[in-house]
Formats: C-alpha cells, sequence, structure tokens
C-alpha cells in the first residue's frame, strides 16, 4: 500500500515565478517517506541509534505541472523491490487532483562508523514492497569534461544547507542548481541528481554548467580537491 501525507504548502516557498521550486518538491517527498518509516518502521533515527544511516546516491524526478503555495498538497510514496547495495524508493506529488511531480530514489545504508555499504537482506522494513513507477527523466546522462565546461559560480555550504551528518542535505543540490542559472519565467520540468561525495559544512563548491544537444542544462559541483561532488541534468520551460 503506498503511504499518503497531506500537506499544506506555506506561500512563502514560492520563488519570483510564484511557483514552488524543485528543491522544496524534494523535501515534502522526504518528509513523507519519513512518516512512513517512522510509523511502520524502522524509523531513521532507530538506524542512527544502530549506527547505520540512508544516503541518496541519485534522485530523479518529472514535474509535468506547476506547484502552488497557500494551499494542500498530496505526496504519496512507497518502498520498491531491491537487491545488491541499492535501496529503491517512489514518489508522487498532487495538487488539486493532477499529478505535479513523479520521482525516484536510489539510496544506499551504510555502517556509519566504517562507511561500509549495507546490503538490502540487512534491512528488514515494517512496509510491503510495491513496483516501481519510475519518472520519465533520464536517470543517467553524460556530461562534458570540466574543461569544456562554463564556471557558474562558487556555494559555500552554510549551516542553513546541512542535515543531520553535518553535510549538504541532498534537496539542497536542486536549490543550489536552480541558483546557478537565470529561472526568471522557466521552471523546472526535469531533474536527475547524482550524489559522487558529501559536502560537509564549511565546504567551497566549484559548480560548472553546460548545455547538451538536447536543451537540457548540465551541472557539475567540485569539491576544493577537484574531485566531483556531484553532477546533474535539467530540463526547464518557460511558464
Amino acid at each position: 500500500m503506498k503511504w499518503k501525507e497531506t500537506f499544506y504548502i506555506p506561500g512563502q516557498d514560492e520563488d519570483m515565478n510564484c511557483l514552488v521550486g524543485a528543491g522544496a518538491m524534494m523535501r515534502l517527498m522526504h518528509e513523507c517517506a519519513e512518516w512512513q518509516v517512522d510509523k511502520l518502521g524502522p524509523s531513521n533515527e532507530s538506524l542512527r541509534k544502530e549506527g547505520k544511516a540512508f544516503l541518496v546516491s541519485r534522485f530523479t524526478m518529472d514535474i509535468p505541472r506547476p506547484l502552488h503555495g497557500l494551499r494542500q498538497a498530496e505526496v504519496l510514496t512507497w518502498g520498491c523491490p531491491c537487491r545488491g547495495f541499492s535501496f529503491i524508493r517512489c514518489y508522487e506529488l498532487r495538487q488539486d487532483d493532477q499529478t505535479v511531480a513523479r520521482a525516484k530514489a536510489t539510496m544506499a545504508l551504510i555502517d556509519i562508523q566504517t562507511r561500509h555499504l549495507l546490503r538490502t537482506d540487512d534491512y528488514h522494513p515494517g512496509f510491503v514492497s510495491l513496483p516501481e513507477e519510475p519518472p520519465q527523466m533520464s536517470e543517467r546522462f553524460r556530461l562534458p569534461p570540466t574543461e569544456e565546461m562554463v564556471m557558474a559560480g562558487t556555494h559555500t555550504v552554510r549551516y542553513a544547507d546541512c542535515d543531520l551528518n553535518g553535510h549538504l542535505n541532498n534537496t539542497r543540490y536542486a536549490d543550489m542548481f536552480c541558483g546557478m542559472t537565470d529561472m526568471r519565467g522557466k521552471r523546472v520540468t526535469g531533474l536527475s541528481v547524482s550524489y559522487r561525495q558529501e559536502a560537509p559544512l564549511g565546504t567551497l563548491l566549484s559548480v560548472y554548467v553546460a548545455q547538451d544537444e538536447e536543451g537540457r542544462w548540465l551541472f557539475r559541483s567540485l569539491l576544493p580537491d577537484g574531485s566531483v561532488n556531484a553532477e546533474a541534468a535539467m530540463t526547464l520551460t518557460d511558464i
């Protein structure tokens, strides 16, 4: 059974276009998942007490319709069949009886101290897995070499950006990449983020951008040592 939560969307979550951004949509989806595991177990808090934590390695989302503030929205989420070291979860965001967004997250369960990956067999959820309903946005994409991209700017990981582990929260990447783009008069219709290495509090990230032949915006954020922090593909449309 899909887990459903209803949220009130504050008007303060709207941007200059009077729309709610992709990062805020991701936070709603994760919040719904938090409620499911809190009620059915094991909760993320209980996992942390056991020295375990989930890390999102990839998040892909379609946004066929805009999300508006000052009204309610429904979020549905469900765990999907998993194997090996990859945990899959899907989401649907609805407003006014229409689908606003669909998403899929691929996650890893790690031992916090050793950073070793734990197998799906080591996790026993209190809910039944349901089939995937993946978004149309491709999970896989190819970026050109960094030297062929344009530096769009830098981003310092601040306290307000961080999750409980003191790293840049996975939903803040959408905000960061959108912040490197002129979004006036445009909205995100598709987003795929590949998380490569965590960015701790205080890290100065360098963000590079390019466009491919399909018109997608491509992003790569680099850590101070030049290694890749994250990569993303984004599609936009005029409002």
